[in-house]
């Protein structure tokens, strides 16, 4: 098992695209420059809104030649009220992109990650929105400098855009941006796991020789303890690294007994989907999101996000999928 840490920056050109960085926040540092998601595919399935990016892993494939670049988008709905949604829409959307070691957009050999030149090597695309780095598709009227995703990021990049369009100036105004912070992430590989303390199980016999508890009381009694189990599982899981926000592994660390999927739809190509790694609920603390008693944020328990197990090369943006689990059963 391996597990995903944040940290700062070093140099921000490192999270440039040529670098090939794993990373959250900040725009996306697109693998395929060129042939980018768009339309639909970039909006969120339950309020059709744009979605932001949350984060990307880049992680080859050394099976496949196709895939000896391979990185693993993540976008997610800035909306509150879609984490807590009850039907099977997901505010987050996964995209899956790959590139063979022969490729017009970067050299065959590996960068040079103390030096910022591979930076001078990558061919700069400019069809991007201004305000979430996806692809742009729509153009300012007036000055005809700026590219928008939608209509919504256009408006709301307006109130600091309207000082400059059409104004030859260099001035960079405050702007509001809904983007999340970025950081790097780093992969280090799981402590060896402690035996954990066996649970008393004996409570339901004493209960029940303590009180004469009808068989619907001890079965409820059952479930509690079954969620508390998968609860304390992931807790204790978890504990060893605190600070942990990704797991690479074989199986879901799941934080509740219920809301585990019994299926995963299978990929575009036919191939079954397999659990590629989980967004553990620490990461939320990264995000800078405002949290209200009147109003709903973005939240999980855990995201797990699986990909096509031939790793098909069907467009250059494979979307993939991610399931989300609350650790509350209320929510899907």
């Amino acid at each position: 098992m391996e597990l995903g840490f944040l940290e700062e920056a070093e140099n921000s050109w490192k999270l440039q695209r040529c670098y090939f960085p794993s990373k959250v926040g900040g725009k996306p540092a697109w693998l395929d420059p060129e042939h980018l998601p768009g339309g639909e595919q970039m909006l969120c399935c339950i309020c059709s809104k744009p979605l932001i990016f949350l984060l990307q892993l880049y992680a080859p494939n050394d099976d496949k030649i196709e895939s000896f670049h391979r990185t693993i988008f993540v976008f997610c709905c800035r909306n509150g009220g879609c984490y807590s949604d009850m039907t099977k829409d997901s505010p987050f959307r996964v995209f899956r992109s790959l590139l063979s070691q022969e490729n017009k957009y970067y050299p065959n050999e590996a960068p040079d990650y103390n030096n910022p030149d591979a930076l001078s090597e990558c061919h700069l695309f400019t069809n991007l929105c201004e305000v979430c780095g996806n692809h742009g598709t729509k153009l300012c009227s007036r000055c005809k400098k700026v590219q928008y995703c939608s209509k919504h990021h256009q408006v709301l990049h307006w109130k600091s855009h309207k000082h400059q369009c059409n104004v030859n100036t260099d001035e960079i105004l405050e702007f509001n941006s809904p983007l999340f912070p970025e950081k790097e992430i780093v992969i280090e590989t799981e402590p060896p796991e402690k035996k954990p303390d066996n649970p008393d199980l004996d409570q339901l016999n004493e209960m029940h020789a303590v009180q004469d508890f009808s068989d619907d009381d001890l079965q409820a009694a059952v479930a509690d303890i079954t969620e508390d189990k998968a609860f304390s599982k992931f807790h204790e899981r978890i504990s060893r690294e605190p600070d942990q926000v990704i797991r690479y592994g074989k199986k879901v660390l799941w934080c509740s007994a219920d809301n585990i999927p019994s299926e995963i739809p299978p990929c575009i190509c036919g191939a079954q989907r397999t659990f590629m790694f989980q967004v553990m609920p620490q990461l939320l603390n990264h995000l800078k999101i405002e949290h209200s008693v009147t109003k709903l944020t973005i939240d999980w328990g855990t995201v797990a996000v699986y990909t096509c197990q031939d790793d098909c090369n069907t467009s250059p943006y494979i979307e993939e999928y991610a399931w989300k689990q609350n650790v509350s059963s209320t929510a899907t």
